[in-house]
């Protein structure tokens, strides 16, 4: 379900996340879909001066960082 409204909202995250899957797992490409829809929702409702701080472990982290970036 998340990703298939990355696809359609987002095709390049989509197809990040699509290489994820081959590189790591199904598993790391269903928790980076879920992870790009709530950060997508955070950086909606939070204030233009606000902050977010994410903790999540090395193999995730630079994927979650273009993310963040890329909203």
């Amino acid at each position: 379900m998340w990703l298939e409204m990355l696809r359609e909202t987002n095709p390049p995250l989509f197809h990040m996340i699509e290489m994820a899957h081959v590189v790591h797992s199904p598993g790391m490409a269903a928790y980076l879909g879920m992870m790009a829809q709530r950060i997508k929702e955070i950086k909606r409702l939070l204030k233009p001066t606000g902050s977010i701080y994410l903790h999540y472990d090395p193999t995730a982290s630079h994927y979650l960082r273009l993310f963040e970036a890329r909203g």
